[in-house]
């Protein structure tokens, strides 16, 4: 990269036509061959409705990341280096902010996640210490009987339901931001 931005500014211009498309070639490759790797190990370009990233969108949003270098790669050899660097690094800035959105959004997620497990947990000390203080109320009231166990009513709100409409609501507002960057780039 520091190469082909050397031989692209240098001020005879006599190595960008020939070491700057070899370097340019090269980074192509590479890009490829990172992209590659990348999915291979399992990294999710887009969730559909569920949470999962195994989808027919994902799987050409990746293709699409690992052809576009080799066909920019064929492009700059027939002659259209310029034009290739300018679609290449479109292309590169789009996927860094997707990328960057979906780390946005699998932190938000965990976050999330956090906060149910915080609540449940406060939840089940306080229906615990009902249940405590009722033993304790029907052992006061009657000595004879130890099995006093009492459904304590509480006003439960579904944490499930909540959190799948706020993960909708947030994979929404991160699929409309990551259009508008797009639309812009």
């Amino acid at each position: 990269m520091m190469a082909l931005i050397t031989f692209e500014y240098y001020n005879d211009r006599e190595f960008a036509p020939s070491l700057g498309r070899l370097c340019f070639l090269l980074l192509c490759i590479a890009l490829s061959l990172i992209t590659y790797n990348l999915k291979r190990v399992g990294v999710t370009l887009y969730l559909d409705r569920h949470g999962s990233g195994e989808n027919a969108i994902s799987k050409i949003l990746w293709l699409l990341l690992i052809i576009a270098p080799i066909f920019s790669t064929v492009t700059a050899l027939l002659g259209y280096l310029s034009t290739s660097k300018e679609l290449l690094a479109r292309l590169e800035t789009s996927v860094a902010i997707w990328f960057f959105l979906l780390i946005i959004y699998h932190i938000i997620r965990r976050w999330m996640s956090i906060q149910w497990r915080k609540i449940t947990f406060e939840r089940a000390k306080q229906r615990r210490a009902n249940i405590l203080a009722q033993r304790a109320k029907d052992e006061g009231e009657n000595n004879s009987s130890g099995e006093g166990l009492v459904d304590i009513e509480e006003s439960a709100i579904d944490l499930d339901t909540i959190s799948a409409q706020s993960l909708g609501l947030v994979r929404s507002i991160l699929t409309m931001i990551a259009l508008v960057s797009l639309i812009l780039i």
